[in-house]
């Protein structure tokens, strides 16, 4: 009897063990916006490039794709009502699909702030400045903004007539973004927000850059470079802009940065074997691996954030 009663503890202790936070762990996943069939869908995959599924499958572009810290839904940009593409969110597994912008000008670009309450997104719509005797209208091209992520209270972060942006990206910590700024160069700013400029990572660098994607730790920023003789590849610096590296070093094209949630591998876009497809390798440029083998065209790989 007592033997059948420990046996039945143990049992009963088994099957409770996965409801009392130990879990096991989601598998990692990747979004990608994939280009297929002639048009532009939001997929996800796993790690290993296995498991494809079209989550938009929509005859308009769709595309950017990025997670809700949770990972429960999906920010993304979409041409499907406007002429002017405008931000969609959506589940994870591509269900109810919910417009957050209308606007004049075009949306794009989402990235959801760490603690999931904002999205900072790029927008060309125009808005008005007060000065001394008059308001303004200015339309002077793309700038990144900030809104609920219910869409709702949308601010611009950036503007000047003579400068734009694109590729907002949050640090981990919630008060800082990184953007690619053009004015009469490329380069990759930080704005910490509430203050109204940002500071150049990359004014003395020889080359333009942009795509910039943070560490998870918040100590680094992975980012794409275009050489001087034209060749694009993933760079990574400090984030005060120093210790500058070249982690691909290919002749073909390298794009899109994407770290993972443990700071241990680097996603990126290659059109190395002919066809734009995705590649993972060691955040120090090591052990390069080809995840997707298709002839589809890749870009924007984003991993699934680390389970909670």
């Amino acid at each position: 009897m007592w033997r059948k009663m420990m046996t039945l503890t143990v049992m009963i202790v088994a099957a409770l063990v996965p409801l009392t936070g130990c879990q096991r762990q989601a598998p990692a996943r990747i979004l990608v916006e994939c280009e297929h069939d002639g048009n532009t869908d939001i997929f996800v995959m796993q790690a290993d490039g296995s498991g494809l599924v079209n989550l938009t499958n929509h005859p308009a572009w769709d595309g950017t794709p990025a997670w809700s810290p949770d990972g429960k839904r999906i920010a993304f940009t979409s041409d499907r009502e406007d002429d002017k593409p405008q931000i969609y969110v959506m589940n994870a597994d591509g269900s109810d699909v919910v417009r957050l912008t209308v606007s004049d000008g075009l949306d794009m670009m989402p990235a959801w702030s760490p603690d999931g309450q904002k999205i900072a997104f790029v927008s060309a719509r125009p808005y008005t400045l007060t000065l001394e005797g008059g308001q303004l209208m200015i339309d002077a091209g793309p700038e990144i903004w900030v809104m609920d992520a219910d869409g709702g209270n949308p601010t611009r972060i950036t503007g000047g007539q003579e400068d734009q942006a694109l590729y907002p990206a949050w640090a981990p910590d919630g008060l800082r973004l990184a953007y690619m700024n053009i004015s009469n160069r490329i380069d990759i700013l930080v704005h910490v927000l509430g203050e109204e400029l940002g500071r150049s990572l990359t004014a003395d660098a020889t080359f333009g850059s942009w795509s910039p994607a943070w560490s998870p730790d918040g100590s680094r920023l992975a980012f794409m470079a275009e050489q001087e003789d034209g060749n694009k590849e993933i760079y990574v610096m400090d984030v005060d802009g120093s210790h500058v590296e070249n982690l691909t070093n290919n002749p073909a094209a390298e794009a899109d940065p994407s770290w993972s949630p443990d700071g241990k591998k680097i996603l990126f876009i290659s059109n190395r074997d002919s066809h734009a497809q995705v590649y993972m390798m060691d955040a120090d440029g090591s052990n390069v691996t080809r995840i997707t083998h298709d002839n589809y065209e890749y870009a924007r790989p984003v991993w699934s954030p680390a389970s909670r």
